[in-house]
């Protein structure tokens, strides 16, 4: 679901019920009258698809209060989708409009106190690609929930789950970075699964990081070299990748370029500067061969 969409308050549904209890006691009431009480047909009597529009009608000409009926309307539709899974996603034309750029946000460079200097985004869930099929979409989002479901799973069950992720490539990726937001967003409620989501969030990481090639400062905890800031930026970096690279990104060929497009982005650590350095002779080479070609 669109982040840019402020979360439906659970405020509204009691609201909602209400108001549909108001109009069930008004219909009942006029059951017993002549005199008609819609100008069309009830509800009860119309096709399904026009109840909600024929409600939303009624409460618009006779709510008390000004009511906003596009709220309404996506109350009803998000209740209805919650209804059926958890992977069913809806977006109004002006989320669709303002999703011209599926979810890219602006990236910022940041100094991080080692001295190195990337890339962070905000976390936050992305939607699948524009014009992906819902049956493709759940597909690959119960495709990711099988990669972090069990950590304890032989490595002969994950090694299959994880080529299965890292096949599905590019389209895939918007998906694991959304677990990604949403495992970060939980962990604090439930600190006794804290080394089992760190878990998660590596398997995630190494996916993502087989699937385009990239690299960021996130390990899965300080045991392992890292520091608290360099972890949770390294979190962040994938989300900037998302907003730097990933609408032109089509395979590895941009894997390892992290340093080459911004000038003033200059290596810090011994990892930027064998990253900076390799992607330095790719592009030479490239250029050697484009003269020689």
């Amino acid at each position: 679901m669109s982040t840019d969409r402020p979360p439906i308050p659970r405020a509204w549904l009691p609201i909602a019920l209400g108001i549909a209890l108001m109009l069930g006691t008004y219909l009942g009431r006029g059951l017993d009258r002549d005199e008609p009480i819609w100008n069309v047909q009830g509800p009860a009597f119309l096709p399904t698809g026009q109840v909600l529009s024929s409600v939303l009608d009624r409460i618009d000409r006779m709510y008390v209060d000004p009511v906003d009926r596009s709220r309404l309307t996506e109350v009803a539709i998000d209740a209805i989708l919650e209804e059926l899974d958890p992977h069913s996603y809806w977006f109004s034309a002006e989320e669709l409009a303002a999703m011209g750029r599926r979810g890219r946000r602006k990236a910022e460079k940041k100094t991080l106190s080692d001295g190195s200097v990337v890339y962070e985004s905000e976390l936050r869930t992305i939607p699948y690609d524009l014009g992906m099929p819902a049956e493709e979409q759940q597909r690959l989002t119960a495709l990711i929930d099988s990669l972090v479901e069990d950590v304890d799973a032989p490595p002969r069950v994950t090694r299959v789950i994880r080529e299965q992720v890292i096949e599905a490539g590019k389209p895939i990726v918007p998906g694991l970075l959304s677990k990604m937001a949403t495992l970060v967003e939980e962990m604090p409620s439930r600190p006794d699964q804290d080394e089992d989501d760190r878990i998660r969030l590596n398997f995630i990481h190494e996916a993502l990081r087989d699937i385009t090639g990239y690299e960021t400062t996130f390990v899965v905890s300080e045991a392992m070299g890292g520091t608290q800031e360099r972890i949770k930026s390294g979190l962040k970096q994938w989300f900037a990748w998302y907003d730097r690279k990933y609408k032109r990104f089509d395979g590895l060929e941009e894997a390892g370029d992290p340093l080459m497009d911004d000038p003033d982005l200059a290596p810090k650590t011994k990892e930027e500067m064998r990253e900076y350095n390799r992607a330095l002779r790719e592009q030479m080479e490239e250029e050697r061969s484009r003269k020689n070609g």
